[in-house]
């Protein structure tokens, strides 16, 4: 155990307890056992790496999980000798039960009578009489509430062997899909899966503003500004933007330009929480959103009065105007 009143150091230092009220440089392998409390200064990692983990542990409170899978229908139904394997049992779609076991009627009215079916002959109860015929209910699984066109199948017992159960599905006419060749998400009692806190950075960008053909544009900025934090995969973007744009050949979705990395897709990114100079009937909302594989945003306007949301373009931001446009915002996106 070390406690301290400045800091702690070292490069392969492994401690049961450090309590320090001054910081704290953790170099290569350096380790505590035990807890870890800082009531001041920081904790530095060393720069071979940049996250903090969680090494996988075990925990008596937590349950097993069982595994899980779906048989997801079309509209489409299946034919005569289509079969449909959970476990060791494979189920054969009939027109009319010879009868044998493990074979499930067509229902005459739709594929969602037949996914019915199936769900009864898997637990080998409910329906009528004649449709299935089953010796038993299925031994590795069993059938719950279709929801839609899918039928969930949860393991008798719960834990990692239930990743093992095999689900196929050979209704090639019909496209019946399955969910993957076994059951999965089976967990042990008590286990606990390894957690990273990783790629944390934070930092600023300058955002500007452009349109889809920037043609002559020249913008007079009086402020731009803006910060970002980046977590993983995820990138929130802050910042304020204030400029006049002057062009005559602009045209098209107004742009701001600049962001710290490039978004890996189409998705909202966020509202404005203050705007200006964006010239649009009825509009009340302005909302951003990021464009695949640039660093770029795009905007759209909303409001009550309005029928759906409409692109902000040149029409919405003259040239010129004396309303300088001015845009504050924070937008949330993914990159790669």
């Amino acid at each position: 155990m070390i406690t301290s009143n400045g800091g702690v150091f070292g490069r392969n230092p492994k401690f049961n307890t450090v309590t320090t009220q001054g910081g704290i440089v953790a170099g290569a392998a350096s380790s505590v056992a035990g807890n870890l409390t800082l009531t001041g200064g920081d904790l530095v990692i060393g720069t071979s790496g940049r996250g903090i983990s969680f090494a996988a542990t075990s925990d008596p409170t937590i349950p097993a999980v069982a595994a899980i899978g779906t048989i997801t229908r079309t509209a489409t139904n299946v034919s005569d000798g289509d079969t449909v394997t959970v476990g060791s049992e494979t189920y054969t779609f009939k027109t009319t039960l010879t009868p044998a076991d493990y074979e499930v009627l067509i229902s005459a009215v739709d594929a969602a009578g037949s996914l019915t079916n199936l769900a009864n002959a898997i637990n080998g109860t409910g329906g009528s009489p004649g449709d299935y015929q089953v010796p038993a209910a299925n031994a590795s699984a069993s059938a719950g509430t279709i929801v839609g066109s899918k039928l969930p199948l949860t393991a008798l017992t719960a834990g990692t062997a239930g990743n093992s159960i095999a689900l196929v599905v050979t209704t090639a006419a019909a496209s019946w899909t399955r969910s993957g060749a076994t059951l999965s998400g089976g967990a042990a009692a008590g286990s606990v899966s390894s957690a990273i806190l990783s790629d944390y950075e934070e930092g600023t960008w300058t955002p500007g503003m452009s349109f889809a053909t920037p043609g002559d544009l020249f913008v007079d900025y009086t402020l731009r500004f803006g910060t970002y934090i980046k977590v993983g995969r995820m990138v929130t973007a802050r910042a304020i933007l204030t400029g006049q744009p002057n062009y005559s050949t602009a045209s098209g979705v107004f742009r701001i330009t600049g962001l710290p990395y490039v978004a890996t897709d189409n998705a909202p990114a966020g509202n404005l929480e203050m705007f200006r100079g964006i010239v649009m009937s009825n509009a009340t909302v302005f909302s951003c959103s990021s464009l695949t594989g640039t660093t770029i945003l795009t905007l759209r306007g909303s409001g009550s009065a309005m029928s759906g949301f409409l692109d902000v373009t040149t029409s919405h931001v003259a040239s010129a105007q004396a309303t300088y446009p001015s845009f504050q915002f924070t937008a949330m996106y993914y990159v790669s």
